[in-house]
Formats: C-alpha cells, sequence, structure tokens
C-alpha cells in the first residue's frame, strides 16, 4: 500500500462516503492523461484487492461550493425561509443527471483502519458527490489545516436518539462547533424545522 492508497482510503472510511473517477483523479493524481492512466491502473488494483468497491451511479454534476449559501450562529437574526428555499432547491433543477463512476470503501477497509461502516445508498449520490467536493475545497483552502473535518459515518457513531446528523462537523480549538449540511431540495416547512432544531441546540451552521 502506497501513502496516496493510505490517503485515499482514510479520506473514504472517516471523512467521506464516496468519490467520483474524476475526484480521485484531480486531487489525488492530477489532470493530466498520464496521470487518469495511473490512477485508473491503481484503482482497478485497489478494487481488485477488494479495499475499494467501484459502481456506476446516475449523478449531477457537482456545483462550485465556494461560499455557503447560508450560514448561522446564535445571536443572528433567522432566515428568510421562502427566499432561501427557492436559492437551495433552483440548483438541483439546473441539468440532468449522467452515469457517473464513484469508489467506495469496502468492508475490509473499514475493518483495517477500525473505522465506522455505512451502506452505500444510491440515491444519494449527487448529494454524497458534493459533500465530497466540498471537502477537497476545504482541504485545497487550507481551512482543514485549521479546524477538523469529522464526517457523517463517525457521527453517526456517536448520536443520539432525536439527532439530525449533519454531512460533516467542523471542530476547532476554542471556536464552536459548525455543522455542515449539503441540502438537496427543502421545503419551507422543512427548512423552518431544521433551523429551529439548531437553535434549540444553540450550535452554528452553513447550508451548502
Amino acid at each position: 500500500m502506497t501513502q496516496r492508497d493510505n490517503d485515499i482510503l482514510d479520506s473514504l472510511v472517516f471523512n467521506v462516503n464516496l468519490f467520483s473517477f474524476k475526484q480521485i483523479t484531480t486531487f489525488f493524481w492530477g489532470d493530466s492523461k498520464a496521470s487518469k492512466c495511473s490512477a485508473r491502473k491503481r484503482l482497478t488494483e485497489l478494487v481488485s484487492n477488494k479495499y475499494l468497491c467501484k459502481e456506476q451511479v446516475l449523478a449531477l454534476n457537482t456545483f462550485p461550493l465556494k461560499n455557503p449559501l447560508y450560514e448561522w450562529s446564535p445571536g443572528q437574526p433567522w432566515p428568510e425561509y421562502e427566499r432561501l428555499s427557492e436559492v437551495l432547491n433552483y440548483r438541483w433543477t439546473l441539468e440532468s443527471p449522467c452515469i457517473t463512476t464513484v469508489y467506495f470503501a469496502s468492508k475490509k477497509a473499514v475493518n483495517c483502519l477500525g473505522g465506522p461502516y455505512s451502506l452505500f445508498n444510491r440515491a444519494r449520490a449527487s448529494q454524497n458527490l458534493n459533500v465530497s467536493q466540498l471537502y477537497f475545497n476545504l482541504y485545497k483552502e487550507q481551512m482543514l489545516f485549521k479546524w477538523k473535518w469529522i464526517g457523517e459515518a463517525n457521527l453517526a457513531e456517536t448520536s443520539e436518539e432525536g439527532d439530525r446528523i449533519p454531512d460533516a462537523i467542523l471542530k476547532k480549538e476554542n471556536e464552536s462547533d459548525i455543522a455542515i449540511r449539503l441540502v438537496s431540495k427543502l421545503s419551507v416547512d422543512r427548512l423552518e424545522s431544521l433551523h429551529e432544531y439548531h437553535v434549540k441546540k444553540g450550535m452554528r451552521y452553513q447550508l451548502w
């Protein structure tokens, strides 16, 4: 196993649920033709050795995800629910999904690294790929050198009844936690319910 292999598996076990082939090659190898060939060969070996699973899904292209569409901290005004719901929902209607090759950690990889295991959810492919893209973006911007990203699977391990588990939580010493939510279509009622949950918890959150 190379250091790059370990980095890919560690990310998929502890931080995100899946990567597209494009995401893996861009982040771990590079965009050149030779890099893509090398990536495809190594990923095939990892699948063959049962460290990775490979599937094809229907998914939308990932969003730019440069800044949150909405963020809230205790003490700030409540959102304009109708306008925010329109903004969040509109972007999911701009394109049609296309066939996308994705990779995720196998049970063997999870057991080797001692992480939590979560079932592959084909219906959430677009959302999970966007979470992965956000993870990459924050890493490239060096934000994850300052904040610790705790992924959904790890949060589910320690959740309590009634918790609305986010896609990730950002933690930093002497700072309040930030719940990260990559939201799909949300009605005004669901958006209001989600906000009230965070108000009750007194937790900062970002909607992407």
